[in-house]
């Protein structure tokens, strides 16, 4: 399967706060980039090499092009145009986070009268939520109004994290 390229930003600003607006990545989205990347297991110098130019992407000095560019320097990689696009996506993917309150599922079961009291007294729209909050949350997220929103944690918690 041949993958095109797909253009990427010559220049982009993260505000990422050390999980203060956004989570860290999750094991499995570090796997996939290290898997893009073409390692396995023993990814340690993939993320060495990430880390080290971390901070340029992140303060725009910079582009995603020349970020992966010095990673695969450093590790004696060579990735086509579609690959970075790739590294770039899932790389990118893994720095957006939804941060879910308490949500009433059957998962969890009914929560107790205790439990629901401590809920209310705690989140400003004194209710548990609901899935949909969450989904509408996502589908915010991927549409056009939500264009020039990057590398944030939406907190969907009815006012919990405020309190």
């Amino acid at each position: 399967m041949t993958r095109a390229p797909i253009s990427l930003p010559g220049r982009t600003v993260i505000f990422d706060y050390g999980e203060v607006i956004s989570l860290a990545q999750s094991a499995a989205d570090r796997e996939l980039i290290a898997g893009l990347a073409g390692f396995g297991r023993d990814s340690e110098p993939f993320w060495r090499a990430y880390f080290a130019h971390r901070d340029g992407l992140d303060q725009g000095g910079a582009g995603v092009a020349a970020y992966w560019q010095a990673i695969a320097d450093d590790i004696g990689a060579s990735w086509d145009d579609a690959r970075v696009h790739e590294l770039w996506a899932a790389d990118f993917r893994s720095w957006l986070s939804i941060n879910p309150g308490t949500i009433d599922t059957e998962f969890a079961g009914p929560p107790t009268e205790r439990g629901r009291e401590f809920v209310f007294a705690r989140s400003l729209i004194k209710r548990l939520g609901q899935p949909v909050d969450i989904a509408r949350a996502v589908w915010f997220l991927l549409s056009d109004d939500a264009s020039f929103i990057t590398g944030t944690m939406l907190s969907v918690d009815g006012g919990w994290l405020v309190q």
